[in-house]
């Protein structure tokens, strides 16, 4: 393949690197990587409008299925135990009473609310003075850190679902980023810092 059948397909018969490359029966990157090293002006992406969807053009989503087939496949779903997303037209968790499977009780708006409180606010300088700023897990300081990269975060001890253990200073701990991942991680076998609830 010579440089000039190239620009030829290229520039002036407007084909593109997929079906030049059918034509040489190489990868549409290997005739890309030749545009570039012949010094060929290359087109924008999406710029051939012979590829760009038309006003009305119907999308091949695969083939189409019959109501009998419809009704199989739902009743098979059923019996497998796999329930309906609509109940008479409601969604099953709110036909059936029930939330999905990371529903945990509306914690997270409770959780927001709490850390916007005074009484955390003064529980975080209390644990940040009492551990100097150093993680209490590995020993790191924070101010010898890329704080960028890295970031200090306070642990409960005992889970934050148990409200009356939330701002006590002695179930917060001072640590970094990635101890605080591996506390709660699958490596942390001996459940080290690990309290109630956890």
């Amino acid at each position: 393949m010579s440089e000039q059948w190239l620009r030829k397909k290229y520039l002036n018969e407007h084909l593109g690197c997929t079906e030049i490359a059918a034509l040489v029966h190489r990868d549409p990157k290997s005739v890309w990587n030749w545009l570039k090293d012949f010094g060929i002006p290359t087109r924008r992406r999406g710029s051939d409008v012979r590829q760009q969807w038309k006003k009305g053009q119907q999308i091949a989503l695969g083939r189409k299925l019959t109501e009998k087939h419809k009704e199989q496949l739902r009743k098979a779903r059923q019996r497998d135990g796999r329930i309906p997303a609509l109940i008479n037209g409601v969604h099953w968790t709110k036909a059936l009473g029930r939330h999905g499977s990371n529903w945990k009780g509306g914690i997270t708006p409770e959780r927001q609310a709490f850390y916007a409180t005074q009484a955390w606010a003064d529980a975080v300088k209390a644990v940040w003075k009492r551990d100097n700023a150093y993680c209490q897990n590995c020993g790191v300081d924070h101010r010898s850190i890329d704080r960028d990269v890295e970031q200090f975060h306070i642990h409960h001890i005992d889970s934050f679902m148990i409200k009356e253990r939330r701002a006590v200073v002695d179930n917060l701990l001072l640590v970094c980023g990635a101890c605080h991942l591996w506390i709660h991680s699958s490596k942390n076998t001996e459940r080290k810092h690990l309290g109630e609830g956890h």
